[in-house]
């Protein structure tokens, strides 16, 4: 893995963005795209002296530090603005390609949208029951009790010191408050990858030997205290003895027994985010998985954050990388709701045909009756602040 960063400049603005090489060109045109809001079919992408395009991720390699980006589609009007100026009936091939692919997906849109009317139901109800128990978990995170045990349990001095030093192999030796903060974020996500423990069968209480699922238990009242509603049931494969596996929901507990699977992975770790300080997101994944996002202020944008993984701003890990047939990806915050989905794929015509739960109107009124909710009592300062911060 080698980290880049490169100036990117678009229209009047300038981005800074962070670049794995181990991720390709494919990553990082979906990053420009949650700057720019140029989807990554209409990227063209230029660097070097002479402005040339990048195409693969061989290109990427003999440019220092500065791209140029701009929408194929606002090419394609400037140069049929210019012929038509100069007289000229000359036509882009590629353009024209890129077009048709782009009417074929629009078209797919459509049809995906129009089954969706006949197949989903309008009742807000099954939507809103998925969400508000992670709303509910979600202001877990703010209780100071909470944070004050997950912070007693972080070794500061050794993660400030290790940011220091990524910083420093940068040429960075006086990093000012948001590219600390930024590095700090990073190497809490490493340690807690690797202070975090995950269980597909825990080992015996007693002897410590392999187990074998036995199904679901009743759930102790001390296990309820903790949201451990759900039990798993395990057999000793040598001494026979039952060992019991809750699944706890409340981070206090999880801050303790530091083991589960990817719901326990996200819900502890995004205490941790919110412990320093980091405006954070637990993103629930309805085909059955959940991740953290933080603000970087660094970006200044939303930044992806995989715990199970220790992996970061890599939003394709899922559908590119796990091979995942996204449909919903909902973020959710202290101050509100939101639908991501768009920040997970490149191939949201194919995740629309899958959304069918609800309709997208349906939708959209739950997540904005939800975080109407959270804001409610806010200034208009801060409510402007927020809707600024929703948008990246």
């Amino acid at each position: 893995m080698v980290a880049r960063k490169f100036l990117v400049q678009h229209d009047d603005s300038n981005f800074d963005v962070e670049y794995d090489t181990d991720d390709g060109l494919e990553v990082l045109k979906f990053q420009l795209f949650s700057l720019t809001s140029i989807p990554p079919d209409e990227q063209k992408i230029l660097g070097g002296e002479d402005g040339r395009p990048i195409s693969d991720d061989s290109d990427l390699i003999a440019i220092i530090d500065k791209l140029r980006l701009v929408s194929i589609n606002e090419e394609a009007k400037e140069k049929v603005e210019s012929s038509a100026n100069h007289g000229g009936t000359t036509q882009n091939d590629d353009i024209v390609q890129s077009d048709e692919e782009f009417a074929r997906m629009l078209q797919a849109e459509e049809e995906a949208l129009l089954l969706q009317e006949f197949v989903a139901g309008k009742d807000k109800g099954a939507m809103e029951g998925k969400i508000r128990p992670y709303v509910d978990t979600v202001l877990l995170y703010e209780d100071p009790i909470r944070q004050e045990a997950a912070r007693k349990t972080v070794p500061v001095d050794e993660l400030e010191e290790k940011a220091l030093v990524a910083l420093a192999k940068e040429g960075n030796f006086n990093p000012s408050k948001t590219e600390h903060d930024h590095y700090f974020l990073l190497q809490l996500l490493f340690w807690f990858k690797e202070s975090f423990r995950w269980v597909d069968a825990p080992h015996c209480d007693g002897c410590g030997n392999k187990t074998v699922h036995q199904g679901k238990g009743d759930p102790l009242p001390s296990e309820i205290l903790y949201g451990g509603s759900r039990v798993e049931l395990y057999r000793c494969l040598f001494c026979s003895r039952i060992t019991r596996f809750p699944r706890y929901n409340d981070p206090l507990k999880l801050v303790e027994t530091r083991r589960g699977r990817c719901g326990e992975y996200a819900n502890c770790f995004t205490l941790y985010c919110r412990t320093f300080g980091y405006e954070s997101r637990l993103i629930l994944d309805f085909t059955d998985h959940l991740w953290t996002e933080c603000f970087s202020h660094f970006l200044g944008r939303w930044m992806h954050l995989e715990p199970c993984e220790g992996a970061y701003d890599k939003p394709l890990l899922y559908e590119k990388g796990w091979e995942k047939k996204l449909n919903y990806v909902i973020a959710i915050a202290r101050d509100g709701v939101y639908d991501v989905t768009k920040r997970y794929t490149r191939k949201w015509h194919e995740v629309l045909s899958r959304r069918n739960i609800t309709t997208e109107p349906v939708l959209s009124d739950v997540l904005s009756h939800i975080t109407k909710e959270r804001r409610k009592g806010f200034t208009s300062q801060v409510l402007s602040v927020l809707e600024d911060r929703d948008r990246k």
